[in-house]
């Protein structure tokens, strides 16, 4: 009940004017599901679908090391390679 809405980091492609994910290569399943209005209804709150590094890169302009820099590259190494831009202060 206290949740008003919830931001969702997810792998691969958001669409945002479908609501669903494309070209999560590490996870096939995802491909073409239709993330937000599943998460939507789960949760029972309005939902934000975002790529889960430009959230990580999000997450360092406003409280780690990107905070000083108006611009700068947020590089994700693991399962994939991912990168979050963050230019003259926006994502």
């Amino acid at each position: 009940e206290q949740i008003q809405h919830a931001a969702i980091g997810v792998p691969g492609v958001v669409d945002l004017r479908e609501g669903r994910i494309w070209q999560a290569l590490n996870i096939p399943a995802l491909d073409g599901f239709p993330a937000h209005d599943r998460f939507g209804a789960a949760l029972g709150c309005p939902v934000t679908l975002e790529n889960d590094i430009h959230l990580a890169a999000f997450g360092e302009q406003r409280a780690g090391r990107g905070r000083d820099a108006a611009s700068f590259c947020f590089l994700s190494v693991g399962t994939g390679v991912g990168a979050g831009l963050v230019l003259r202060g926006e994502l």
